[in-house]
């Protein structure tokens, strides 16, 4: 008779944050990994408030955003496996799954050369690691040293009603009016940028025509214009935390190196689209071919969109682009097939029908015309 079948016991993992929102989001994925592949048992800890209950849970495992310098001490006194998701902190002395925040930097600049902006600006805390980084990957991808940059993000939230001056957000506003006409902006978030928006309109400036604006991390928070942004994709961040934090309970090979997450591609809005459109019937043509440009799109259906005649339509682009609506619907097509030629996951086909074209053919045609490159030329170019 074989004897009974002992089961091993649960690992049991302590989630620890103070954040909500994304945070939540990261945590939420890491945790149908834990219970689907390896059934952890899991408990949810607030970093700051929770710390001794943690520790009477008795945790095999910490998965914990590691949001302040403070916590890394009593979480190194543990000497459990932990992973980190949080990149606030330069030096992190735990194996960390975090955004590629220099691509995040790179992916914005290049969208904004894209559309032709050739001054630019950044608004961040710098002593946050992720936004130095982002400032970093920004720079790097334009080939500059140095932007005006303003890293005081207390006037962020700015309020178009308020009942007393607020100096710090009149010296933003002076250093809003003090950019060259034209320039493109990277704000460390969408709550910055929301906030710079308002600040913008507030100077008497137009968001994505006199300023263009792009968020480094997309929130989908509101605001007039849309937002231009940068999300990311917290079901992967989550997930490979908690397979890293898996591998590391199984002491396997290399578990202990850090993961940067790629972001997805731009999401684009009114902030950025139509940098020096002042006719209202090119800036509203801009925006429809931006904003459509997953879909097939034909010179028709941009006349129509705008109920502006289909001549004075190429006239206007002529004048003030330079070239034909059809190239500008093509420079669209192109600019969002460059972006998700950077998800390596993803197969041409595609490729060619989330950038609105029919077929792989016309994929390469377009970039064989515009880049001199095939798609795969230029996915393993810029990978």
């Amino acid at each position: 008779m074989n004897p009974p079948t002992i089961p091993s016991p649960s690992i049991r993992v302590a989630l620890l944050s103070r954040g909500s929102g994304f945070v939540s989001e990261i945590f939420n994925a890491a945790r149908r990994v834990f219970l689907e592949e390896a059934n952890c048992k899991l408990a949810h800890f607030h970093l700051h408030r929770d710390w001794e209950d943690c520790l009477n849970w008795s945790p095999d495992a910490l998965l914990v955003h590691v949001n302040h310098a403070r916590y890394l001490e009593p979480l190194q006194q543990t000497a459990l496996p932990l992973v980190n998701t949080s990149a606030v902190l330069q030096q992190m002395p735990f194996s960390t799954v975090t955004v590629n925040n220099l691509e995040v930097g790179a992916l914005a600049a290049r969208h904004l050369l894209d559309l032709g902006y050739r001054r630019f600006a950044f608004v961040g805390s710098l002593d946050l690691s992720y936004v130095a980084l982002r400032l970093q990957g920004f720079l790097t991808e334009l080939g500059l040293e140095e932007i005006p940059l303003y890293g005081d993000t207390r006037p962020a939230f700015f309020r178009m009603e308020r009942e007393e001056a607020d100096p710090h957000q009149e010296q933003y506003m002076n250093w809003i009016r003090s950019l060259p006409e034209g320039s493109g902006i990277l704000v460390m978030d969408d709550y910055v940028g929301q906030g710079l928006i308002g600040s913008v309109q507030a100077c008497g400036l137009r968001p994505g025509i006199d300023l263009g604006v792009v968020s480094g991390h997309h929130l989908n928070q509101p605001s007039q214009p849309r937002i231009t942004g940068i999300p990311f994709s917290t079901e992967q961040w989550g997930a490979e935390a908690a397979r890293k934090l898996l591998a590391l309970l199984r002491e396997q090979v290399g578990a202990e190196q850090d993961l940067l997450i790629p972001p997805l591609a731009v999401e684009v809005g009114g902030s950025t689209v139509t940098v020096g459109a002042r006719d209202q019937r090119l800036h509203k043509a801009l925006l429809f071919i931006q904003e459509h440009s997953d879909r097939d799109l034909s010179v028709q259906d941009v006349a129509d969109a705008t109920a502006v005649p289909r001549r004075t339509l190429e006239r206007l682009f002529q004048q003030q682009r330079g070239h034909t609506v059809l190239v500008e619907v093509q420079l669209a097509h192109l600019q969002r097939a460059r972006r998700l030629l950077l998800d390596a996951q993803l197969p041409l086909e595609q490729v060619s029908r989330l950038a609105g074209l029919s077929d792989v053919p016309r994929l390469k045609r377009l970039f064989e015309k515009y880049e001199q490159l095939s798609p795969l030329e230029y996915r393993n170019r810029h990978r």
